[in-house]
């Protein structure tokens, strides 16, 4: 059983089931995020590009982001997430089905970018990858222990910290939008 950790949808439960691989962000973790990007996402945009569950989507459009969008490119975790997103009504949530690091049309940016992928994907490219998306925040979760790469160019890495047998990285853009 897997609760919302917070904002307005606080305490609902997830019920699709979580397809065999996926690792659900712990409450710990999503606790820590939601601290260090603040409870209000009101005005932010927020991209879970490795949807799993769609618990970080749903996370952040509880916590008033939006649009948010939610990828990933396994049937079973699209079909999960579709029932989640139909059982909470978030409609305005959009699933972007694929590996998100394709070009996408219109092109995708967002102001949080949430990256959590397979333990064994090097995190390194995906960080790449997402820095040339986000406006504000890369935020990323890997398992304890991860080589985290220098920050892109206009970013600066604003801490890890470990939660568990995981730890967030924080990627901040200098100069994000007024």
């Amino acid at each position: 059983m897997i609760k919302v950790s917070g904002g307005t949808l606080g305490g609902r439960v997830l019920r699709a089931p979580v397809p065999e691989g996926v690792r659900p962000t712990s409450i710990r973790t999503r606790a820590a995020l939601f601290s260090m990007l603040g409870q209000d996402l009101s005005g932010w945009s927020f991209l879970d590009a490795c949807g799993g569950t769609g618990l970080m989507a749903v996370e952040a459009a509880s916590r008033g982001a939006a649009p948010v969008f939610v990828a990933d490119r396994d049937a079973l975790a699209l079909a999960g997430i579709e029932q989640n997103l139909g059982q909470l009504g978030l409609a305005r949530v959009r699933v972007l089905r694929g590996d998100v690091r394709r070009p996408q049309e219109p092109a995708l940016s967002a102001d949080v970018v949430f990256l959590d992928p397979p333990y064994k994907d090097p995190i390194g490219p995906w960080i790449a990858w997402a820095s040339g998306v986000a406006r504000r925040y890369v935020v990323a979760e890997a398992r304890f222990g991860t080589e985290w790469p220098e920050p892109a160019e206009g970013f600066e890495r604003d801490g890890v910290r470990r939660h568990g047998e995981a730890e967030l990285a924080l990627y901040r853009r200098l100069l994000a939008p007024e």
